[in-house]
């Protein structure tokens, strides 16, 4: 059944929920709330709107003085849906004859939104909160006022908590979204990456994971020393204090931690109890879907939802293309030295084809910068910083081709970003590349530098038709960030009324 929205406004001083009780017989059960209390009061103290942490859903302009709310399904006021109350730590059954807040008012759902780096994460991040608020303008601008005729559906607004500066891998970290959870009344907490809460919230947790490289490769886990250098002194004693944390609630991590390093430790602790605690987990491939069931004792249901593609702008589909790119970061397993090392062994070098890395590790000064300096073929190798979304679609659609030799990934943006642009691919040839590929790159044993200098050459010799060129990025681009956003919602509905 379709869902449907309607956009229901407010006055906020009119919008006092009801004071949760516990039922245990029918006799004491509370009356039903009036129909303009959809909403749940403001906890005193708590960080707020004023801060501009919390952002509600957006349904166009907000309102000048009044609370713009999206409800995805049933509206307020359906009297058909008996469900499971999940509110702080009451569990109230309830019956349709006196009916149900939850039902009443719908869903509310708080998105953890504060990761907005320039990688894979942030992207994501990005793009996810993007397409559930463009899904809840869609839904109100074309069905306004109508219902869906289901009683098996809920209605959901989504909350989300932005950017606020608090350090990752800490205690403060969880305990900043369980509070943000109170204060919204959330029934339902939506994590963007692996790191959930592990105190003070009661509410269901959906986790979108990423991936589970740190647990197949241990060894791309930080050091204390590189962990210390990239986040301070205070980040790593913070990581401390949420392993000590972690030891308790997590007493088997699967391997022995006498040596580890401490982000190794929190990483393994921090993936078994998401797994055990989640009340779904949303993977992009089958390919990780897999990698939890071999190493992690998966407790939570899985679902693989494929991240979407859409959200470069577009380019002409004929400009002239004269470069070689690479997008990411220079992580170890993302091989950039194989990369440049098969760039200087290649014919398409020899012949004068540039070649430009992109990414904060190639900003001038950085260690990714230095390191290339070096390098006999550094002057054809262009370096440029973490670049804007016009931009980096501009280098798509201006690229011969993405070369892209990762040892290990989740889902892979930059090749598919690349080929929705247009551009040819040479991809190192796992799993999770040939998953989300298919046909449409160009697979390379990536520890073969000839191998990977022949693909070079023959993507730059041989480009493609156009023709060839065009239903490839349409086929790419099918995958829609607001197919990912219907996901969701079915799944947030799922994880309430289980």
């Amino acid at each position: 059944m379709a869902a449907h929205a309607r956009v229901f406004r407010e006055p906020r001083e009119a919008m006092a929920r009801p004071p949760a009780a516990v039922v245990h017989h029918r006799d004491r059960m509370p009356c039903r709330p009036q129909q303009g209390d959809h909403s749940r009061p403001e906890k005193p103290g708590a960080p707020g709107d004023e801060d501009g942490t919390i952002r509600r859903t957006a349904v166009g302009p907000a309102p000048q003085s009044s609370h713009a709310v999206a409800w995805y399904g049933s509206p307020p006021g359906n009297r058909r849906l008996p469900t499971l109350l999940l509110r702080t730590t009451l569990r109230t059954i309830i019956d349709d004859t006196c009916g149900d807040p939850v039902a009443d008012r719908g869903i509310t759902v708080l998105v953890d939104g504060r990761i907005d780096g320039p990688d894979g994460i942030g992207r994501y991040t990005r793009q996810t909160v993007a397409a559930l608020r463009a899904r809840a303008e869609t839904m109100t601008t074309a069905d306004a006022g109508v219902y869906a005729d289901a009683d098996d559906t809920l209605g959901v607004r989504v909350e989300v908590l932005g950017p606020t500066g608090t350090g990752r891998y800490s205690r403060a970290e969880g305990d900043e979204l369980a509070a943000a959870a109170d204060r919204v009344g959330a029934d339902l907490v939506h994590v963007l990456d692996y790191r959930m809460p592990w105190r003070g919230l009661t509410a269901p947790v959906i986790v979108s994971a990423h991936d589970v490289v740190r647990l197949v490769d241990p060894e791309l886990c930080y050091t204390d020393r590189q962990f210390t250098a990239r986040f301070g002194t205070r980040a790593f004693e913070a990581l401390g204090v949420a392993v000590e944390d972690l030891r308790e609630l997590t007493p088997h991590p699967g391997f022995d931690t006498a040596n580890a390093p401490r982000h190794r430790e929190f990483y393994a602790r921090m993936m078994r109890l998401t797994a055990s605690r989640a009340a779904r987990i949303v993977v992009p491939t089958q390919v990780v879907l897999g990698q939890f069931a071999e190493f992690v004792d998966v407790g939570a249901p899985l679902l693989v939802s494929p991240w979407g593609v859409d959200h470069l702008p577009r380019e002409p589909d004929d400009l002239d293309r004269g470069f070689l790119l690479y997008v990411g970061q220079a992580r170890v397993h993302k091989r950039v030295g194989a990369l440049v090392d098969a760039y200087a062994a290649s014919d398409a070098y020899l012949a004068g084809v540039p070649l430009v890395l992109v990414g904060r590790d190639f900003a001038p000064g950085s260690a990714g910068a230095e390191q290339l300096r070096e390098h006999p073929c550094a002057h054809r190798v262009m370096l440029l910083d973490t670049v804007d979304d016009a931009l980096l679609a501009a280098l798509y659609a201006r690229a011969i081709a993405l070369v892209h030799l990762a040892s290990h990934e989740g889902y892979g943006f930059p090749p598919l970003e690349a080929l929705a642009a247009g551009a040819r691919v040479v991809a190192s040839d796992i799993p999770t590349l040939r998953e989300v590929l298919g046909d449409s790159a160009e697979f390379v044993h990536a520890e073969s530098t000839a191998s990977v200098a022949a693909a070079i050459d023959r993507v730059v010799s041989a480009p493609d038709p156009p023709a060839l060129r065009i239903r490839r990025s349409a086929r790419i681009r099918e995958r829609r960030w607001s197919d990912h956003a219907d996901t969701l919602i079915a799944c947030y509905r799922a994880a309430v009324t289980a």
